[in-house]
């Protein structure tokens, strides 16, 4: 595995963005995120090149019924991140930047 991108801001929002990343060589990609900003809760994500809407989903280490999750598409020419939700424990959903916030991705050649 090779380190491609770290986030410089791991406690800020992290909106809708592409992240320009040439994975031409790799065959997958291993994306590391928290759960929220201020919640230092990881998850890895594995994820072939190519693959479209994946989901990064990360449980609250104090509550399981509270989740966050983020959409993400890999290219070989980056990868596309959507915009964050939130999912509370009554089942409610809502849009937020500060949930499941990418923190690295390291590229992966099988």
């Amino acid at each position: 595995m090779v380190l491609l991108w770290e986030n410089p801001n791991p406690n800020n929002e992290f909106s809708a963005q592409t992240l320009s990343l040439d994975l031409s060589n790799y065959d997958a990609v291993a994306v590391v995120a928290k759960h929220w900003s201020d919640n230092d809760a990881r998850r890895i994500e594995l994820a072939m090149v190519g693959s479209d809407r994946m989901v990064l989903t990360i449980q609250s280490p104090t509550d399981i019924r509270i989740q966050t999750l983020r959409l993400y598409k890999v290219t070989t020419s980056g990868i596309q991140f959507q915009g964050g939700k939130g999912m509370n424990a009554s089942g409610g959903t809502y849009d937020s930047n500060y949930a499941a916030i990418p923190l690295q991705i390291f590229g992966i050649k099988a």
